[in-house]
């Protein structure tokens, strides 16, 4: 991972712990059983929780009450312009990547770069 890409991760820094995971680092790996193919690795710090996805599995969204949607959809709104105006922009807001923790409590991951609600 170049330093270009790593620089929305230490952009983050004074959200780790609260609406981001902690960034580790980073490195690349050979894998030995796919002719020494690298695979890019990025470390983070594990988030206990639960994604949206798995809170509201896809046949249930619509027997969600309104003030739960609305809730959820206001901590991810909120999540995404704090980690905007930190100059990071978040392209993947997919349910998989918002993980609830404690009440009023989320935090995003992404593949390509985390963040948290």
């Amino acid at each position: 991972m170049s330093r270009g890409r790593q620089r929305p991760y230490r952009r983050l820094e004074h959200l780790y712990g609260t609406k981001a995971p902690r960034f580790y680092g980073h490195f690349v790996a050979p894998l030995p059983a796919q002719h020494d193919r690298t695979i890019s690795i990025v470390l983070m710090e594990h988030i206990h929780g639960r994604d949206i996805r798995d809170l509201v599995p896809r046949e249930k969204e619509e027997t969600l009450c309104s003030m739960h949607k609305n809730a959820l959809i206001d901590a991810a709104l909120r999540l995404y312009f704090d980690i905007y105006a930190l100059g990071v922009e978040q392209l993947d807001m997919q349910p998989r990547n918002v993980i609830l923790r404690c009440p009023r409590s989320a935090i995003f991951l992404d593949e390509r770069m985390p963040i948290a609600l």
